[in-house]
């Protein structure tokens, strides 16, 4: 049988695997509640068609946070097909003893097994405390209650935040939904 595959990073740096050796997919350093994907390519260059399915193996909560889709699928001849991994960690983690397996239908088989490094984003706040006093009722004209906060990144990589009232106490949440 014919096949190839590649995985595709972020950067689109393309290793191909090989179905003689464990391959390792090194997703580097990955900030928590991340979102790294990678994209696998199979190619079918012989004459036949052929299907393939994919494989989680490892403690559960490794396979909370790996998602392959799709898991199985079909690839014509002269053909590929594409499937995307992504590693998401909402907690700190690590991969070890997850392998990721490959099989080609009557055709050889990939495994792959996982490095990573989960740390912590580096954001420094200007305050953790805000009193914004006494809320009063908005009424047309009436500036509403602000306060200043200075948020600083402190490592080398960019970090995306989303702001959520909820997030910061009663007294803000009636500040912005009654200022709007």
């Amino acid at each position: 049988m014919n096949v190839s595959v590649k995985c595709e990073d972020s950067d689109g740096c393309v290793t191909e695997l090989s179905a003689q050796e464990i391959n390792v997919i090194d997703f580097k350093e990955v900030q928590l509640n991340e979102n790294i994907k990678r994209i696998f390519s199979i190619h079918n260059n012989g004459k036949f068609s052929f299907t393939f399915s994919w494989e989680l193996s490892g403690p559960a909560a490794h396979k909370q946070v790996l998602a392959i889709t799709p898991q199985t699928g079909a690839v014509q001849a002269e053909g590929k097909a594409e499937t995307q991994l992504a590693f998401h960690p909402q907690k700190m983690c690590s991969l070890k003893d997850t392998e990721l397996t490959l099989q080609i239908s009557k055709g050889p088989t990939f495994t792959c097994v996982f490095l990573a490094t989960v740390v912590v984003p580096t954001v420094h706040f200007s305050t953790t405390k805000l009193s914004f006093g006494d809320c009063f009722i908005y009424h047309a004209g009436m500036p509403p209650a602000r306060q200043t906060i200075v948020m600083t990144n402190k490592a080398d990589k960019d970090v995306r935040y989303v702001f959520s009232a909820h997030s910061f106490g009663p007294c803000l949440r009636r500040a912005c939904f009654m200022s709007s």
